[in-house]
């Protein structure tokens, strides 16, 4: 098997850490570097109210991206959301205790100075300790177990995970009561989007739930999830579509609408879009088109909504759609008034699956659209029973209960 780069940060923890992958893949020869990141070498910001950034991962996804490195090795818990463009999480380890410890050398005084660099950490403990006080902590665990030893304070709030992974067990230490960070003690392994050869390896220490997603895009992958993508309906574009209309207004219900209107014409600077969504709206950004108006919900009784907001007499649109789509916008204008012109850009048609696929090795299927239902259905012959079936979207969820009756 070929040598695998690693890059970690530089702390005496994340060693451990590395150390703990090796020892589960002793098959495989791992090349280390180490890197300091901006979290590492700033001192001074406090963690007390950050959000879920990339303070810890900054240096080590960019060599990842750089391919100066294969993998990179982090906390799961400091995983910035979303992820870098053209990242991927490979696995979710099992890990270890996922609970916070506040770590003492003797007994506490009636009103202890506790050091921690979380607010939930702060709360949790003054449920033990009322009368505690509290100051911010930075720094790798032995600096902070260090303001313990000193007596500098009276305790320091730590995971507990840390001190197993760095044999730090023998300290005097009382687990605090309530919900930890999520993912904390559990590390996670990302590469680059693609490499599937190289994740398949780390497929085994992999405990994400496994779903399979049969839309045309594949969902972002998150760290619940290991998300496979088998799509099973395919668009067909509909030859010598018309797309040139002086409505002052241009409604898109889908990301393919988008695409395929985008991909043949140019909305004139005065014609006002309407998105069905924010998805929609932010892939009208992507083709260059400046989007007016969002519906708040992404449905078409979204887009009829943000539609009564127009007086009829302005009210006169162009929409170029799927042959699928649902008659209610043509209803609304028939009843309400205004004048609705159309084109049909695509239409969508079922797509085989791989004649391999297993329905029963995954738990969770995702539909993402009704015409994902149609073609489950038209493969698999009804909605999946012996695995978890989730639905994006009001519509989607509508047409798989009304597939189970």
């Amino acid at each position: 098997m070929p040598e695998i780069k690693i890059a970690a940060r530089s702390s005496p923890l994340s060693r451990a850490q590395v150390k703990e992958i090796e020892s589960l893949m002793p098959e495989i020869t791992f090349v280390k570097h180490y890197i300091k990141t901006t979290g590492d070498l700033d001192r001074s910001t406090s963690l007390r109210e950050m959000e879920k950034t990339d303070f810890f991962t900054r240096e080590l996804d960019q060599w990842l991206l750089d391919k100066k490195c294969d993998i990179c090795i982090h906390s799961a818990k400091d995983l910035p959301d979303p992820l870098p463009k053209g990242l991927a999480i490979f696995a979710l380890t099992k890990g270890v205790d996922s609970s916070d410890s506040l770590v003492f050398k003797k007994t506490l005084p009636d009103r202890p100075l506790i050091a921690t660099s979380s607010i939930r950490r702060e709360e949790q403990t003054r449920q033990l300790f009322p009368s505690a006080r509290f100051i911010d902590l930075r720094g790798t665990i032995e600096e902070r177990l260090a303001l313990l030893e000193k007596s500098e304070v009276d305790g320091v709030v730590v995971a507990e995970a840390a001190l197993i992974r760095l044999n730090l067990s023998h300290y005097k230490r009382l687990k605090l009561p309530g919900e930890t960070t999520p993912y904390q003690g559990q590390l996670a392994i990302l590469g680059r989007k693609g490499e599937s050869s190289l994740k398949s390896i780390f497929s085994k220490l992999d405990i994400r739930k496994k779903a399979l997603s049969i839309g045309l895009t594949k969902p972002e992958e998150t760290l619940e999830k290991n998300i496979f993508h088998y799509p099973m309906i395919q668009i067909i574009p509909q030859a010598g579509a018309h797309l040139h209309s002086s409505a002052p207004f241009l409604l898109f219900t889908s990301k393919v609408a988008v695409d395929l209107f985008f991909d043949q014409a140019t909305p004139c600077p005065d014609t006002k879009i309407l998105a069905i969504g924010s998805a929609t709206a932010k892939r009208v950004e992507e083709r260059g088109g400046k989007v007016s108006r969002i519906a708040k919900e992404s449905t078409l009784e979204g887009m009829i909504s943000l539609l009564k907001e127009i007086p009829p007499k302005e009210r006169h649109c162009f929409w170029p759609h799927s042959a699928l789509s649902r008659d209610v916008l043509k209803e609304f204008f028939e009843k309400e008034g205004g004048t609705l012109s159309e084109c049909i850009l695509y239409d969508t048609k079922v797509y085989p699956p791989p004649e391999n696929l297993n329905i029963k090795e995954f738990d969770e299927v995702i539909f993402t659209s009704s015409s994902c239902v149609d073609s489950f259905v038209h493969f698999f012959g009804t909605l999946p029973t012996s695995v978890k079936w989730s639905a994006i979207g009001p519509v989607t969820e509508k047409k798989c209960m009304a597939m189970l009756r």
